[in-house]
C-alpha cells in the first residue's frame, strides 16, 4: 500500500468494455490501496463450475447476468474492496442501482480501436463469436456507451499508456472526486461524534 494514500471508505467498481483494463486497473487499485481484489466472472465461474464462455452457451446471458448481479451483491457486502466487473454488468439495471449506492462506479472509457487491438487475440468472449467481431465491438459500445456515462467517475484507457500510468490516473481520478462522492476515510472528520 502506498501510505501516503487515504484509507478506502466505499469499495471501487470498475465497468466498461471487455478489453479497457478493467481487470488490470482494478488489481493496481487493490495494491495502491491495500484492499482485496475481486473479479465477478471468476466469482461466477467459481459459483457455477463453468466458464463465462460455457455459462453463455449452455444457459444464455439473462442466466449469467443474474448470477453476476448476485455476485455484485456479494462483493459489496463486504469491506472495501477493489472489484472488475463484466462489460455488460452495469448495463443490469438491478446491480447499477446496487453499484451506485453502495460503491464508486469507476468507467475506464477506450475506443473502438484500443479495444479490438486487445481482445482479437482472445478467442474466449463470447459476445464475439461473430461473423464480424470488429463490427459486433462498434454495435455494442454505441448500445453501451449511453449507460456506461452513468458512471459516477471517468478516465480514457488509451492505447500507448503504461499500465502502471493508468493505475496512477485512476488513483488521482479518486482523489479528486473524493470532495463530492465521499471515498476516503478523513480522520478528523469520520471519528467526529460531537454533532
Amino acid at each position: 500500500m502506498n501510505s501516503h494514500l487515504p484509507k478506502l471508505k466505499k469499495s471501487i467498481v470498475f465497468v466498461g468494455m471487455m478489453g479497457c483494463g478493467k481487470t488490470t486497473v482494478a488489481r493496481g487499485i487493490a495494491k495502491e490501496f491495500d484492499v482485496p481484489y475481486v473479479d465477478t466472472d471468476r466469482i461466477v465461474e467459481d459459483s457455477e463450475g463453468l466458464t463465462v464462455a460455457e455459462i453463455f452457451s449452455a444457459f444464455g446471458e439473462p442466466y449469467f447476468r443474474a448470477r453476476e448481479a448476485e455476485a455484485i451483491r456479494q462483493c459489496l457486502e463486504g469491506g472495501p474492496s477493489s472489484i472488475a466487473t463484466g462489460g455488460g454488468t452495469y448495463l443490469n439495471v438491478d446491480s447499477r442501482k446496487l453499484i451506485d449506492r453502495l460503491a464508486i462506479s469507476f468507467w475506464l472509457e477506450a475506443n473502438v480501436d484500443v479495444i479490438w487491438n486487445r481482445v482479437k487475440q482472445k478467442p474466449t468472449r463470447p459476445l464475439l463469436a461473430t461473423a464480424n467481431p470488429y463490427e459486433t465491438i462498434v454495435g455494442l459500445l454505441r448500445k453501451r456507451t449511453p449507460v456506461y456515462r452513468l458512471a459516477q467517475i471517468r478516465i480514457c484507457s488509451e492505447e500507448t499508456a503504461l499500465k502502471s500510468e493508468t493505475v496512477r490516473k485512476a488513483v488521482r481520478a479518486l482523489i479528486e472526486a473524493d470532495a463530492e462522492l465521499g471515498i476516503f476515510h478523513h480522520e478528523n472528520h469520520d471519528n467526529d461524534t460531537t454533532g
